[in-house]
């Protein structure tokens, strides 16, 4: 008779048992991967929202509309209106292109779908000389 060879049982449960132990220890560092990714796509767009409007302001400078409230420049043959030099929320669209976010009239610009309490939001400057306000909210990534 010939002699079988394969795994015994116990070989088998042993292997099991190890890859359980390195599931256990690997899985809590993937799990928060998302959250990482997520929080990181927020900061993404912050600088995307910050580049577009230094270079807003300079069209506006140069144009002499950096103290103007209401004011509007020509940005590549389009009007965008701006406050004090920089963008209004309304307009953040015409400047900032973000395909994967939703960008709404209001300054805030969600992910596609929504995630609660995970976005940027916008708002223009209320006075002369003062800087947007550009708030993350990552409480619920």
């Amino acid at each position: 008779m010939k002699k079988q060879a394969g795994f015994t049982l116990i070989e088998l449960v042993v292997v099991i048992v190890i890859l359980g132990i390195l599931a256990v220890t690997a899985a809590p560092k993937f799990l928060g991967m998302q959250e990482d990714a997520r929080g990181a796509a927020l900061q993404g767009v912050v600088a995307a929202v910050k580049g577009a409007n230094s270079q807003v302001y300079a069209k506006a400078a140069v144009a002499g509309q950096e103290k103007a409230n209401p004011g509007e420049i020509d940005v590549n043959g389009t009007k965008v209106a701006t406050t004090f030099g920089y963008v209004t929320a309304a307009d953040l669209s015409k400047v900032v292109e973000l395909s994967d976010w939703d960008l709404g009239t209001a300054g805030e610009i969600n992910f596609k779908p929504a995630i609660t309490n995970c976005k940027v939001t916008y708002a223009a400057p209320a006075a002369d000389g003062d800087a947007p306000t550009i708030t993350v909210v990552e409480s619920g990534c």
